[in-house]
């Protein structure tokens, strides 16, 4: 279900980035092994910082042109 949401989210930012700016989808991920894999199997990236609670990730939406590639 957690990818789905993604994929949906994905999809509407894509749709409207070029009329809003939209190029980044950031989350605060919860700091466990299991979570960090999933937001990494969905294509986000952690940022470098120290670990603590939450992990900041990003989803650069470059990465997909002409909503193709999700």
């Amino acid at each position: 279900v957690g990818t789905i949401i993604i994929w949906w989210i994905k999809a509407f930012c894509l749709t409207i980035r070029n009329n809003l700016g939209i190029r980044f989808i950031s989350v605060d991920a919860y700091n466990n092994e299991r979570t960090i894999t999933f937001y990494k199997k969905n294509l986000f990236t952690e940022l470098n910082c120290k670990r603590t609670i939450s992990i900041p990730m990003y989803l650069d939406l470059n990465l997909f042109n002409n909503n193709k590639n999700f």
